[in-house]
């Protein structure tokens, strides 16, 4: 009958190194699919006008209850577009550019911003809160 050798310990922290570096590898995976999915539904709620929905991004303890901005009523996003993707400044906070279009329904006249968003991960909650508040409509 064949004799099992026991493995080095070379080989045991060589082992230990790899699944550990993969789980951790996979949680950054998990947290990058969280942020593309994050950007693209916050886009979704400002293009079509839905400020609720993109208030409901923004971190707790930076809304006011309820939204009562004067422009919701007023404002329509016609044009969203990544000026800069997002950059990593750290593990938890991810900085995007973007330019809005909008036109001001009141007086019919088209506006231009650069929104910078600072958006920082909730490993708690898994999932990413916006904290640079919601672009300046004027």
């Amino acid at each position: 009958m064949p004799r099992i050798r026991a493995a080095s310990p070379f080989v045991l922290v060589l082992v230990l190194v790899l699944v550990l570096t993969g789980c951790g590898q996979i949680q950054r995976d998990k947290q990058d699919m969280a942020l593309e999915s994050t950007l693209s539904g916050y886009r979704a709620a400002l293009r079509w006008g839905y400020y609720e929905t993109a208030w409901g991004y923004l971190h707790p303890e930076l809304r006011e209850a309820p939204l009562e901005a004067d422009w919701v009523e007023r404002v329509r996003v016609v044009g969203y577009d990544v000026v800069q993707d997002p950059v990593m400044a750290d593990e938890t906070t991810a900085t995007q550019v973007v330019q809005i279009d909008y036109v001001d329904e009141e007086v019919q006249r088209m506006h231009s911003l650069a929104d910078r968003q600072v958006w920082r991960y909730d490993p708690d909650g898994r999932r990413w809160w916006l904290h640079s508040g919601l672009p300046a409509f004027r």
